[in-house]
């Protein structure tokens, strides 16, 4: 795909599919993505990784299987479709092992599954549960581990109803930008 391509793409995704609940929380998907990305920024993250935390979902909105916690493999499904339109690995990666990032970090500390809303608990079932130690050891081995699970913990902060209203506009224009950098 081509920039203008996928800025029409997205832009149109967010617009017809934003509104629609995420999965069990009291936040839309645009609203969820929108916080990850102004979390991203406000801890420091350049914006490749701010737009990485912003499409991290993507997959939800696109995957075709649905379930009471959103699209299946929603994860794969995701950066897939963030390949296929011309974004970084590293964007990528983010979408693909978001969702392992959560069952390491459950792994990991038994206070973060303490911590996790009560459908995002529901959704670890389905997901796996908590890593295994030989596959916590593989996972952090993996390409971009560290922004990943940085990207994690916005996933799990961005479920605030209370948050600044999102501004797609701005995001798309980040978007933009970044695909010229990158001569999509």
């Amino acid at each position: 795909m081509d920039k203008e391509s996928t800025i029409e793409f997205l832009s149109g995704l967010f617009e017809r599919q934003g509104s629609s609940e995420y999965h069990g929380e009291e936040v839309s998907q645009l609203e969820h993505a929108y916080q990850a990305y102004i979390l991203a920024g406000r801890q420091g993250a350049d914006a490749e990784l701010q737009i990485a935390a912003f499409l991290h979902d993507i997959g939800h909105l696109i995957g075709e299987e649905q379930h009471e916690f959103g699209a299946k493999d929603h994860d794969r499904v995701g950066a897939d479709k963030l390949r296929a339109m011309g974004f970084s690995e590293r964007v990528a990666q983010v979408a693909q092992h978001h969702v392992r990032a959560k069952r390491y970090l459950c792994y990991k500390s038994p206070s973060y599954h303490e911590n996790l809303s009560l459908a995002s608990k529901e959704s670890l079932k389905l997901q796996g549960g908590p890593m295994q130690v030989a596959e916590a050891e593989e996972f952090e081995r993996i390409p971009y581990f560290q922004e990943i699970v940085k990207a994690r913990f916005w996933d799990d902060e961005a479920k605030d109803k209370d948050f600044d209203k999102p501004d797609l506009g701005l995001v798309m224009l980040e978007i933009e930008n970044y695909l010229t950098s990158r001569n999509v």
